[in-house]
């Protein structure tokens, strides 16, 4: 607990640096208020890799973004390096990164610069996978799949959260969810089999209307969002 707190302020100091490069003083603040008593507070007194993953994260999320600003193949190396170590923090990075090169492509179209941008793209995209390579590979042997996920692979194609957490508990270790007949695991192909596409409709509409409502209200920072739009 003495480690992660400690890790939170270096971290949030870390942080006010990042906002004072892009904003004024008091608006940085302001943002760091809201992420020491939005965020961090309600993480730091557990041994979580959530700080660390939001923090280099939300790096990799800056440098991606200076590319469109400042399109520099050391910042080109540097945002891949950072999002590969983001992926080894917590695998949930990769949508963020192929958002972004999908965005960068277009905005090649449009440049003048065609070849040099698309040798940044390219060196953001090998820098990423110079970075997480002998882990994927290491995946890759263990489940058959580079991004093995456990949400992606099966806890999403669950119709709930009990049924989720149940298979987990009997089948979730590397080897246990073998055992389980393929046409039996959770998976995109089993779900589109046996639900209606109303079903899947209604699925998504509750899930929103949950995370808008009910889930929002046991986040920290919601309060400060509205602040931030009404202000």
């Amino acid at each position: 607990q003495t480690f992660t707190v400690t890790l939170s302020i270096l971290i949030l100091a870390l942080l006010f640096l990042i906002f004072c490069r892009f904003f004024p003083p008091v608006p940085a603040l302001g943002l760091l208020a809201a992420t020491a008593f939005g965020v961090f507070i309600y993480r730091a007194g557990k041994a979580q890799v959530e700080l660390l993953f939001y923090f280099v994260s939300f790096c990799a999320f800056v440098l991606l973004l200076q590319l469109f600003v400042r399109p520099r193949w050391w910042l080109a190396v540097l945002a891949g390096a950072t999002t590969g170590l983001a992926h080894l923090t917590k695998a949930s990075v990769v949508p963020g990164l192929a958002l972004w090169v999908a965005v960068y492509a277009v905005a090649i179209i449009w440049s003048a610069e065609r070849g040099r941008r698309l040798t940044l793209l390219v060196l953001v995209v090998a820098s990423f996978f110079a970075v997480i390579f002998p882990y994927i590979q290491t995946s890759k042997r263990i489940y058959d799949s580079y991004f093995y996920n456990v949400n992606s692979t099966f806890v999403m194609w669950c119709d709930s959260s009990t049924e989720a957490f149940e298979f987990l508990d009997k089948h979730g270790d590397k080897d246990k969810w073998r055992e389980v007949p393929p046409d039996e695991r959770p998976s995109f192909h089993k779900y589109w089999r046996e639900h209606s596409a109303g079903e899947m409709v209604r699925r998504i509409w509750k899930g929103s209307l949950d995370l808008a409502t009910q889930n929002a209200r046991a986040i920290g920072y919601y309060k400060f969002v509205i602040a931030l739009l009404i202000a």
